[in-house]
């Protein structure tokens, strides 16, 4: 992939980076998150998901995303920041991995603090919020991240 090997090339570069450098692999993380994002929204809208209760969707994502053949780990702890649903490893390295959070109900800003959390941490690309609820969203950006929103309800 065009953007991994560039993104490698960057992080291989000893010293302090110039802004113009930063600005450049936060454009490659970018354009990376969207590569995950739509790959991870592919594999949702793939999969056909049938849920009696809350505890069931989350079975139901797993499958989905292991389908896909990603690396996935649930309930996976990120330090400080908490307990993300699902840590999605993309590809290999530093900072590649999206972290995914289902959400059924809840006070947005409540969720978006949650969010935020996990894009602040280092080793996360940016952030997918999978939502039953179409009134609970994700903004474009938290800590400097990219993040998606992928609501099952137009999916189900």
């Amino acid at each position: 992939n065009v953007y991994v090997s560039q993104l490698s090339r960057m992080e291989c570069r000893s010293g302090p980076r110039t802004p113009e450098a930063e600005a450049a692999l936060r454009r490659i993380n970018a354009r990376l998150f969207a590569v995950c994002a739509d790959h991870i929204q592919a594999c949702l809208t793939a999969f056909r998901f049938s849920w009696g209760s809350e505890a069931e969707l989350p079975a139901g994502v797993e499958q989905a995303l292991c389908d896909g053949q990603l690396e996935v780990r649930r309930e996976h702890q990120l330090g400080e920041a908490g307990r993300v649903d699902f840590f999605v490893r993309f590809v290999d390295g530093p900072r590649r991995s999206v972290a995914v959070e289902l959400k059924t109900k809840g006070s947005p800003a409540d969720i978006i603090r949650q969010l935020h959390r996990y894009a602040a941490h280092e080793d996360v690309l940016g952030v997918i919020l999978v939502s039953t609820s179409l009134r609970l969203r994700a903004p474009a950006e938290l800590a400097g991240k990219p993040t998606h929103t992928i609501h099952l309800a137009r999916l189900a």
